[in-house]
Formats: structure tokens, sequence, C-alpha cells
């Protein structure tokens, strides 16, 4: 379950080596803020992150390291509500130290000199650049949430935000080396994209990102919505997606409509949506969107993919057609 957020501001007893992990061009004077977003990495091998594997996409630069990242915990702090129309914050915060393991850090520049920055802006372009890492490494290249700080590069100071978990061994490790070329290259595809695509595949990423730390019928949602907004731009028909699925695996449309029962799984998400069915979704459907997410984009920024949805299908025990119940 999701918790509220609440914020708070305090002294640092350093600043805190950030300075060196922005982007040269961020800060012209030398003054300002970053915005930063650290992850939890799982199943990735020390040595697969030294030297930091790092990634700049758009105006987020992405840092995957092993090491011990310091950082403002307000993992104590909760709301207290004290009447109908009053609350506080209550809670502990500290200055900590993640201990030794493999994170992703996530970079925006936020007040540059004395131009304040825009947090709707910036909170957005994060989720994108998580939800275009998870799209492509899966859920353990930011496995979990460990830290939402604002920091400053030239003075000791750094407010915090208050978050939510899952076995990480029942997700598929994110094999960040062997998976690089094709983050690259999707990275690159979102560069040279039409403006009006870009915006449009951005938003799609935000979506999945929201989904897969969601549950249930609202990931469902979430993970449709994603994919609507990723193949299905001028239409409510999914033949946008069941035609990318073809090409994808080298199959007709009509092979890949009866393969892949992309019109039963808007089906499912239309009785969600349209009838207030709110039904027991079990994570193998969720692992389906999210692979079908995956083959769609590969096809749309052209790099090479994995073919997870097909991969998933051929799984014995994945039953497509129980899962989806009675059209």
């Amino acid at each position: 379950m999701k918790r509220d957020r609440a914020e708070v501001e305090e002294e640092a007893t350093e600043s805190g080596g950030w300075a060196d992990l922005a982007r040269p061009e961020w800060f012209p004077d030398g003054r300002g803020t970053m915005w930063v977003v650290g992850y939890r990495v799982m199943r990735s091998p020390a040595g697969e992150l030294v030297p930091p594997l790092i990634l700049d996409v758009d105006k987020v630069r992405a840092v995957f390291l092993f090491g011990d990242v310091r950082y403002f915990d307000t993992s104590q702090l909760r709301f207290e509500i004290v009447t109908d129309t009053e609350w506080k914050i209550v809670g502990e915060t500290e200055e900590r130290q993640t201990g030794r393991g493999s994170f992703l850090l996530l970079l925006a520049a936020f007040d540059v000199g004395d131009a304040p920055g825009n947090e709707p802006e910036v909170r957005m372009d994060l989720a994108s650049v998580a939800g275009l890492i998870v799209a492509v490494c899966g859920r353990n290249a930011a496995y979990e949430q460990v830290f939402e700080n604002v920091v400053s590069i030239h003075e000791p100071r750094a407010s915090g935000f208050s978050q939510v978990l899952e076995n990480p061994l029942s997700i598929r490790p994110p094999a960040l080396l062997a998976r690089r070329a094709a983050l690259e290259r999707a990275a690159l595809g979102l560069s040279v994209a039409d403006p009006a695509d870009a915006e449009r595949l951005n938003l799609a990423f935000r979506w999945v990102i929201q989904a897969v730390y969601d549950s249930g019928a609202d990931a469902y949602i979430k993970y449709w919505v994603a994919l609507e907004t990723l193949a299905m731009p001028d239409t409510t028909n999914v033949r946008p997606i069941v035609e990318a699925l073809g090409r994808v695996y080298g199959i007709s449309p009509s092979e890949a409509r009866t393969r892949f029962m992309v019109g039963r799984l808007q089906s499912f998400r239309s009785r969600i949506v349209h009838r207030g069915h709110i039904p027991a979704v079990h994570s193998f459907l969720l692992d389906y969107l999210d692979a079908l997410f995956y083959d769609v984009l590969s096809e749309k920024l052209g790099f090479a993919g994995e073919k997870r949805a097909g991969a998933l299908l051929a799984v014995p025990e994945f039953d497509l057609p129980g899962l989806l119940g009675s059209p």
C-alpha cells in the first residue's frame, strides 16, 4: 500500500560529492540543487557495476553503481492526524548510509543558480527514465526506492521525502551489462524520435513505473494505459499492437491476434473500467502485460528485444485464457 509523502529540510554534515555526478552543463555558475532518486538494484553482481554505468537520457542522468551511498533518511516520517482539519509530521530524520550494495541513482538539475526548479516537470522526467530502465531491464534494475532527496551541490543542505515490497527472487535479474546495448539503443531511439512521439513515449514510461510499484487491478489498468499510449495514439482498436507484435515475431497480424490475445486483454480492462469489475489479478498477468510492453517498445525504438511475451506463453503453468476468465 502506498504511503502519503512527507517533506522536510535539514542541514547535512557535508555537501557529499553530488557535484561529481552532475552533468557539466547543468550548473554553469557552480550553484544549484539536484533532485536525486535512489533505487536498490537486486541480483546484479558487484563487479558488473565497477566502474559505474552512466547513461544520459534527455534531462536525466542515470548512474548504476556498487558502493555505499549517503542520503537523507525520511523513512520514519509519517502524517499524524490531529483533528479533521489539522495534521502534523512526526518521526525522526537523519543522515544515513545505505551500506555497500548495487544502486541506481537518477539525477536531474532542479534549482539552477537563483532560478527555482519546476517540481512537477522534474518528477515527470525522473519517472520517465525510471520507466524506460524498468521496461528494458526489468523490475530488479530499480527494485526498491530507497530515498528521494534534493541535494545542494555547493553547500551542506538537503531535503527529503518519505516510501513499499516484493520478493526480488521472483523477478528476473536485470542483466545490466547484457542489456546495456539495448538500453543505449532505446535511449538513442527516444532522442531522435519526433517530438510528439517522444512525449507520448515518455508518458507511457511514466505509466509503466506506476504500474510496476502497484498491484492488482490498479496495476493492470496502468500497464494497459502504458501499452495503449505506446502503440495506440489515434485509435481504440488494438490492431497497431497486434501488427507490432507480428513484426517482432515474424508472423501475420491474424496469427499475432490469436497467439497474444490482445483483444481479450482489452476486454478484461473494459470489464474493470466500464463495469466496475475488480478481479483478482494474478502476478503472471501483470508480468505478461509488462512483457508485451517490452516487445512493442523494442519494435518502436528499434532495439534487439528478447521476445518476452512469447517466452511467457511457453511456460507450462502460464494459462493466459484461465487468467483472463470468461470474456
